[in-house]
């Protein structure tokens, strides 16, 4: 062959083995278009305007997810929180006697590796055959007085409905002086004072709190919880600079919402709705790391931390958490928006708003509910110190 055709094949053959090796490098590249991420989203069950009443989970509330490296769906009715599921097949969890009856909007949102976000909606009909007409009633209705208050100066707890009586699962609370303490009254000369020692928590006696119960013919076969429990709930604590929460596990709950109901067999129950807990700062810095949510300001691992929970919660909705002042008087509000929201702050500062898409807010037993209950204390499974309350009230409006 003459030198310049073998010149000509060598390129010939150069070039189809480029060309070879550039189709071998192309087809190893991983596929990355629209499959492998977050098409579309469908719901499939509940449908368009559909009616839906009591617990409303698994395979009658479902969507599906075209696409794939889907990383979450989270579920919101009308706009809050409801739910999140991170395994397909991908299902919400709603309790609709917790809304109104009527129309409500039910969004999934999915969310996938490269942080796309596709959508889908569905209306849907809340019908647990139940009177709404209450729901926007003033709170002094029946009930409900337009205002409650207690500062102490009675020397007692007899503004208050429950403090245990009797109860052996209940530890210190005394009606004090706290200035032989060291520590001033927010308001007039006494203050409840509220502690589980060490020997408390040993015998199991892990309640220290006041209840204050709300309906019309109280303690009587015929009590009745109020139609609306709207409205402003406050009291103001003090925790001395010693007050601390010790181990990850620790808790102490100082502001609760619970319902008294009647069951079929045997006495009356209640159960807790919504309340304030805090555990120390080394926990709420694990939790908010998890949810990728700034951390909470402080220098001691045992310093408490404020934050709101729920009866039966799965965590799966994030919660807020504030720093708890100590060595000064700070105020725990609640704003109650019966069968829509509760917001609650720690001195005018934002800290947490919960949804009844979440949980209940207000009674929610129909005809069985007997009490609606707002309490004060220290319940605990720690021993932290001494908790001081004052100037608990309501206002209704």
């Amino acid at each position: 062959m003459p030198h310049r055709g073998r010149l000509a094949l060598v390129a010939l053959l150069a070039l189809a083995c480029l060309l070879l090796g550039s189709a071998a490098s192309f087809a190893a590249v991983p596929r990355t278009g629209r499959h492998a991420r977050v098409a579309a989203v469908r719901w499939v069950t509940p449908g368009r305007r559909a009616s839906v009443a009591g617990g409303v989970s698994g395979r009658r509330c479902r969507v599906h997810v075209i696409g794939s490296a889907v990383r979450a769906v989270q579920f919101r009715l009308d706009g809050h929180p409801l739910s999140r599921d991170v395994r397909a097949p991908y299902s919400c969890q709603l309790w609709s006697p917790a809304v109104r009856d009527g129309a409500h909007t039910l969004t999934a949102t999915a969310l996938d590796a490269v942080g796309r976000r596709v959508k889908a909606t569905v209306r849907i009909v809340v019908s647990n055959h139940r009177s709404t007409s209450g729901s926007n009633a003033t709170a002094s209705g029946e009930g409900m007085p337009a205002q409650w208050s207690d500062s102490f100066e009675s020397g007692d707890f007899s503004a208050w409905s429950w403090w245990g009586q009797g109860d052996p699962t209940y530890a210190h609370r005394d009606v004090v002086d706290p200035t032989s303490e060291g520590v001033a009254p927010h308001s007039g000369t006494h203050a409840a004072r509220f502690e589980t020692t060490p020997d408390d928590i040993a015998a199991g006696r892990i309640h220290a709190k006041l209840y204050k119960s709300f309906g019309t013919n109280l303690d009587t076969p015929q009590s009745k919880s109020p139609a609306n429990v709207s409205g402003t709930y406050s009291a103001w604590y003090y925790l001395p600079t010693t007050y601390h929460i010790a181990g990850p596990d620790d808790w102490v709950s100082i502001f609760q919402f619970k319902e008294q109901y009647r069951v079929p067999s045997g006495p009356a129950q209640s159960d807790p709705l919504w309340w304030v807990q805090m555990n120390n700062l080394d926990w709420a810095k694990s939790m908010a790391t998890a949810w990728k949510q700034p951390l909470p300001q402080g220098t001691r691992p045992d310093q408490p931390v404020a934050f709101v929970s729920r009866w039966g919660s799965d965590w799966k909705v994030k919660r807020n958490f504030v720093p708890v002042p100590l060595g000064r008087w700070f105020q725990v509000t609640a704003v109650v928006h019966q069968n829509d929201r509760i917001d609650l702050t720690l001195d005018g500062q934002k800290l947490d708003t919960v949804y009844a898409s979440e949980y209940h807010v207000g009674p929610f037993h129909g005809t069985d509910s007997t009490q609606w209950i707002f309490g004060v204390g220290n319940y605990s499974n720690t021993s932290s110190g001494p908790l001081y309350v004052d100037d608990a009230s309501y206002r209704a409006g």
